[in-house]
């Protein structure tokens, strides 16, 4: 599981909310290993890693992701409710630009709710797809043809 969580994290598409998705995998996996010692020893070095982030930011991204949203978090943890991520969201919002939209709060729900029609996992795939053939065009031409 160290090597997939490696090799993923290294990829140029590593992106935050993958971050987040490993190291819930991770201390996953690191709670199942039969050795009581070698476990704590893993699963604290995993702590003391996640609390070094800006968790923030890594939840934020996790959510924002349209084909995750809240996908796979608990639903019964409170920290995680569409009230907290909101108050998180426009915390966040504020510290990078500045004075936070009115309408930033009904927009997130909304978009929670699966309300917003640019934010659907189809449009998020097509923006994808569009953004990643307009870098080969790019990268075309910087390659220099025989």
């Amino acid at each position: 599981m160290l090597q997939i969580a490696c090799k993923a994290l290294e990829s140029d598409a590593a992106t935050l909310d993958l971050v987040l998705t490993m190291m819930g995998h991770l201390y996953h996996h690191c709670n199942q290993i039969a050795d009581a010692q070698v476990r704590q020893l893993m699963t604290a070095a995993l702590e003391d890693r996640w609390q070094s982030y800006d968790q923030r930011i890594y939840l934020l991204a996790y959510i924002l992701n349209p084909a995750r949203r809240q996908k796979h978090l608990n639903s019964t943890c409170e920290f995680v409710s569409v009230t907290n991520i909101s108050c998180l969201l426009e915390d966040v919002y504020g510290e990078l630009f500045g004075e936070v939209p009115h309408s930033l709060t009904d927009q997130f729900i909304d978009y929670i709710q699966g309300n917003d029609k640019p934010f659907t996992q189809r449009e998020f795939c097509l923006k994808s797809l569009s953004q990643f053939l307009s870098h080969l065009e790019f990268a075309a031409f910087l390659v220099e043809m025989p």
